[in-house]
C-alpha cells in the first residue's frame, strides 16, 4: 500500500517567495530525503546546533528572516521571526556534507541554534521555540 502527499514546491524570491501546492503524489516516488539533502546543500549555510543534553555540531540550514511581526501574549509588542529549515536526520556536516536534526531528539525551549539574525550579520545563539512543520526529509523550526 502506497501513502501519498500533496506535493508543494517552495520558490524563494526578493518578496518572500510562493508555493505551488501540486498534485497528489505515491510518497516512495518522491525520494524526500535525497531532495531535502540536495536542496540544503544548494541554499543551506553552516550553523550550529546545540542540544540541551550538551555538545554541538554543524550542520546546513535555510535561514528565512522574516519582517517584524506580533509577538504572541504581547497585544502591542512586534518581534523578528526566523525560520530555520533543517534535514531530518541526527548527523553533521563531517559526516555528510549537510547534517541535520532528528525531529526525536528536539527539546524545544532548551536546544539551541547559532545564527546570524539577518544576512550578513554575527551568528549568535538562540532557543528553539517551536517546530510547526516536519516530514520524512526535513524539519522547520521558528527561532526567537
Amino acid at each position: 500500500m502506497s501513502t501519498t502527499v500533496r506535493v508543494a514546491n517552495y520558490y524563494p524570491g526578493l518578496l518572500g517567495g510562493f508555493w505551488d501546492i501540486g498534485a497528489d503524489t505515491p510518497t516512495d516516488e518522491l525520494g524526500l530525503s535525497t531532495d531535502a539533502l540536495l536542496f540544503l546543500t544548494q541554499f543551506g549555510q553552516e550553523i550550529t546546533y546545540y542540544p540541551r543534553s550538551g555538545g554541538s555540531r554543524v550542520i546546513l540550514g535555510i535561514i528565512d528572516w522574516s519582517p517584524p511581526a506580533p509577538v504572541d501574549g504581547a497585544p502591542a509588542g512586534m518581534g523578528k521571526i526566523i525560520t530555520v529549515s533543517v534535514a531530518n536526520s541526527g548527523t553533521s556536516v563531517d559526516d555528510d556534507d549537510v547534517g541535520g536534526i532528528l525531529a526525536s531528539a528536539i527539546d524545544t525551549g532548551g536546544d539551541k541554534l547559532e545564527l546570524p539574525l539577518r544576512e550578513g550579520a554575527t551568528a549568535t545563539q538562540r532557543r528553539i521555540t517551536k517546530m510547526p512543520v516536519q516530514d520524512a526529509g526535513m524539519l522547520k523550526f521558528t527561532i526567537t
